[in-house]
């Protein structure tokens, strides 16, 4: 019987092409639901790796300036002839100096040169020497016959071949030189400094300058400073002007640098900061009275939000950084003020900003011993 008995295959069941299309469409909401999420956790992500960036980049670049600045000064010891306009000349090519249109050179510890239009960002120019006799000026003993003369000195002492030295006198501008010969051991006053050579410093006919014995020699060592700090394309830039070196960014997103001096103003001066303001000193005296300066950086994060109110304008940021520039100015005088990172920028209020902000003793004229 069981010979004859037909075995039906059990039927399978499985999904209907509905079934797979409804399951298709509920993936696919559950997918879109996943990267909208993703999305929005990704932008959150940004904006705060941004946002740290910002925090670092501000720190160093305010840190960068305040490490030179605390050096400002060094080895420019001769008060009577601080803030004296320096005449340099660096051989080429091209040509560099006074003569080639570069940057001033000021025998003073800080220059800060305000922008060019109302609100942009400041130029911080420091200035220190190395030389290991920072503290001591030669007289001259012999008048110069011309610019290019030898000078004689009354001591040439910590003098070295190489050395980048300044002739000072009241009344005259100042030159920068290079030694090149220091001949008849330490019985001999004569300090060449001859053009060609491995010297670069030294013009053929000199910088226009004879001095007489009222003259100084001011010794700045082999690689004195002097750093141009600014802002080029949204970055902190730094030249090394001495070295005829191009402005070299060296810390992203910082959209501002702007500087107040530090000035003691009282008739007699005391040593103490008066006032802090963007003043530039005409005197020596003025000079010698600049004893701090005043620093912000405004970082600027990298992430651009989208977020707009009703006219289509960014929401982000809705109003300018400030910072304390004044912190000595009575209560009827606003300490604040407002750093404007809209010039160049009409997209500002798209991204998020950070003030670094510091006051920077500068040491170096406090205890200088002149």
């Amino acid at each position: 019987m069981k010979a004859h008995q037909n075995t039906t295959a059990k039927k399978t069941k499985g999904f209907s092409l509905v079934e797979i299309m409804v399951a298709m469409v509920i993936g696919l909401l559950g997918t879109i639901v996943i990267f909208q999420v993703f999305a929005v956790s990704e932008k959150q992500k940004r904006t705060t790796v941004s946002g740290g960036d910002a925090q670092q980049n501000g720190a160093i670049a305010l840190f960068s300036i305040e490490q030179d600045a605390r050096m400002g000064g060094y080895g420019l010891n001769y008060a009577a002839l601080i803030g004296c306009p320096i005449r340099w000349y660096r051989q080429g090519p091209p040509e560099s100096g006074t003569e080639a249109g570069d940057p001033p050179l000021t025998l003073t510890p800080i220059v800060i040169t305000q922008g060019v239009a109302a609100g942009a960002a400041d130029t911080i120019t420091v200035t220190y020497g190395n030389s290991d006799i920072a503290g001591f000026a030669g007289r001259l003993t012999q008048e110069m016959p011309n610019p290019a003369a030898v000078y004689k000195v009354n001591n040439r002492f910590g003098y070295n071949v190489g050395d980048l030295v300044v002739a000072s006198e009241v009344g005259k501008d100042c030159t920068l030189a290079e030694v090149t010969g220091l001949p008849g051991g330490g019985s001999s006053d004569n300090v060449i400094h001859n053009s060609g050579g491995t010297a670069v410093y030294n013009r053929p006919a000199g910088l226009g300058i004879s001095y007489t014995t009222s003259a100084v020699l001011i010794n700045l060592g082999p690689t004195p400073t002097v750093n141009v700090y600014s802002i080029l394309d949204n970055r902190l830039a730094m030249q090394r002007l001495l070295q005829d070196d191009a402005p070299v960014p060296i810390v992203d997103g910082i959209v501002q640098l702007q500087a107040r001096y530090g000035r003691d103003t009282t008739l007699v001066a005391d040593g103490v900061i008066d006032v802090w303001d963007s003043v530039s000193p005409t005197t020596a005296d003025g000079w010698s009275r600049v004893l701090g300066v005043r620093i912000a950086v405004v970082a600027r994060s990298g992430q651009r939000d989208n977020a707009v109110d009703a006219t289509g304008v960014c929401t982000t940021t809705t109003a300018l950084p400030q910072w304390v520039s004044n912190p000595l100015a009575p209560a009827a005088v606003n300490q604040v003020e407002n750093i404007d990172v809209s010039i160049g920028n009409p997209n500002w209020r798209c991204y998020r900003y950070k003030t670094f902000q510091t006051s920077v003793p500068i040491r170096n004229m406090i205890w200088r011993p002149l």
